[in-house]
């Protein structure tokens, strides 16, 4: 089964450090359905498989620091980084009331996958 990794840097390197992380797994479905074949729990077809009851942590993917980690775990590239914007929020230290400025922030999104 298909497995998709999509990862977040702050430059559109490979080298670059991930600030965030999703993946998922096709994986969970297929092990959701067969493992309650013959209970009373059974499900009659893989669609009726609620989406929040699939996975756990045995899908999760390992925490890669850089994408160049990921490839190099066998993950492929599915297309060249998508550049977005988003915003994050900075504490003013000087500010005794500790307002909050949120800045926007460059970050370039990844999608790799791996059977």
């Amino acid at each position: 089964m298909q497995k998709i990794l999509i990862l977040s840097t702050e430059s559109s390197s490979m080298r670059a450090e991930i600030v965030s992380w999703s993946s998922e797994n096709g994986n969970c479905v297929n092990d959701a359905f067969h493992d309650r074949i013959g209970t009373k729990y059974e499900y009659k077809h893989v669609f009726d498989i609620p989406v929040g009851l699939m996975g756990g942590i045995k899908y999760m993917a390992v925490n890669y620091p850089t994408v160049l980690h990921a490839i190099g775990d066998g993950w492929k590239l599915l297309a060249p980084p998508t550049k977005y914007t988003e915003k994050q929020c900075k504490v003013n230290d000087e500010d005794q009331d500790g307002d909050e400025l949120y800045v926007d922030v460059e970050c370039f999104e990844w999608w790799l996958t791996k059977d």
